[in-house]
């Protein structure tokens, strides 16, 4: 838009010319000095030296801007007396048309976030793709041209997690004349969602929620989550897991053998055995039961002379076998998508 003071004379309280005079613009409310352009579509290289200086006539020069200004008209540029101020002078453009994409992109603020069924650039918007902008000299990635810098300022004052290249300066206006690119918001692969609070009380919507370094619920451009999650144990319901162990009773069984024979005159003959009956026979045996010594039976005996075997029998009953059962590990771990049906397109920020 046309700067007000646009092609007005600069005159001393008598009504003379002043042929040293110069227009400082500042951003409203502020010492921080702004940018206008000789152009009306703020090209690259268009923009005015500050302060602006008045011509051989004493006319200020043609201004074109966009934003909130304070302007002071100097008797010199040096610095010398103010002959006027004016403060929050608002310049806004006009409604324009895009006549490629048939839209009013002058209705649109600068930072509204809006999504468009397309993949490539837009007339006054930038893809929020985590790349950069800045003026002509930048190199900005998404878009290096004079037209981001109502963008750039914004975003620079909003954001200060968003990375200036060879880092911030005082002002987001001093680091956009200096060249710096300003890192873009990357909504690659996100969804919006509101922030918590919002000038309201916080309602605490977001329990549990882990968000990236230095990020809350209540911070702008936090991000968190994923497209996919892996359960734990311990997210997963109380619960068990039923073992059924099935053991067959064993059959008892018999067996006869005979002791070892001797030749000694005086012997001892022994079977020793646990949990079972053990039957001895034999004309001169005595049976033992000593229980300190698992059952064992010992078979003294007086007969002498040519070896010989006492004869005996075990009888092992129906009986059981102890067992213990483990069930079987499943799972393999593998992340659980949890993505909502979903269509994806581009998103866009307004210069």
């Amino acid at each position: 838009m046309l700067a007000p003071f646009s092609l007005t004379p600069a005159l001393d309280a008598n009504g003379h010319p002043i042929r040293t005079a110069a227009l400082m613009v500042y951003q409203a409310g502020t010492t921080t000095p702004a940018v206008l352009y000789r152009q009306a579509d703020y090209a690259a290289g268009t923009e005015h030296a500050n302060p602006i200086l008045v011509n051989g006539a004493s006319l200020l020069p043609a201004m074109y801007g966009s934003g909130s200004f304070k302007f002071r008209l100097l008797t010199r540029p040096s610095g010398g007396s103010i002959l006027w101020e004016a403060d929050g002078i608002t310049l806004t453009d006009p409604v324009t048309v895009d006549p490629g994409a048939n839209e009013n992109t002058g209705l649109v603020p600068t930072g509204a976030v809006v999504s468009f069924y397309s993949t490539g650039s837009r007339a006054g918007y930038v893809r929020a793709n985590g790349r950069s902008i800045g003026n002509a000299a930048s190199g900005g990635t998404e878009r290096a041209a004079a037209d981001t810098v109502a963008l750039y300022l914004t975003l620079w004052s909003e954001d200060d997690k968003l990375v200036v290249a060879g880092g911030r300066g005082q002002t987001a206006q001093a680091d956009f004349d200096a060249g710096k690119a300003l890192s873009l918001p990357d909504l690659r692969g996100r969804v919006l969602m509101a922030l918590d609070g919002m000038g309201a009380t916080v309602s605490g919507a977001f329990p549990g929620v882990s968000w990236n370094s230095g990020g809350s619920a209540t911070r702008l451009g936090s991000f968190a989550g994923g497209l996919s999650a892996t359960v734990a144990v311990e997210n997963l319901p109380a619960h068990s897991h039923d073992t059924t162990v099935s053991i067959q009773g064993g059959g008892g069984f018999s067996f006869d053998g005979n002791t070892g024979g001797g030749t000694d005159t005086n012997h001892v003959h022994a079977v020793a055995a646990q949990g079972i009956n053990i039957t001895v026979g034999g004309p001169t045996s005595i049976f033992y039961l000593d229980p300190n010594q698992n059952f064992t039976t010992s078979f003294p005996t007086s007969r002498v002379g040519a070896p010989h075997t006492h004869p005996f029998n075990v009888t092992v009953g129906n009986h059981g076998h102890g067992a213990t059962a483990t069930s079987a590990s499943v799972g393999s771990g593998t992340a659980l998508p949890i993505v909502p049906p979903l269509m994806v397109v581009t998103t866009y920020i307004k210069l």
